[in-house]
């Protein structure tokens, strides 16, 4: 038995990071999530969820990398 589902959501989140020195700093981020999905025999479920990272990160001395 084949089942399909299809959903739709969305994604936001914030990030600060500070220099601690020149080339080397920390991090934390927050995301949340979202979506609603569909299963079979009618049934709906709203899938959601926070995440926090934290961290240290290698700052480069290029800017601004597109």
């Amino acid at each position: 038995m084949e089942n399909e589902t299809k959903s739709n959501g969305f994604q936001l989140g914030a990030v600060i990071d500070i220099g601690i020195f020149s080339y080397i700093g920390i991090f934390i981020e927050a995301n949340y999530g979202y979506a609603k999905s569909s299963f079979l025999g009618g049934t709906t479920y709203n899938f959601d969820g926070i995440a926090i990272y934290f961290g240290a990160s290698y700052r480069t001395s290029y800017g601004l990398i597109f």
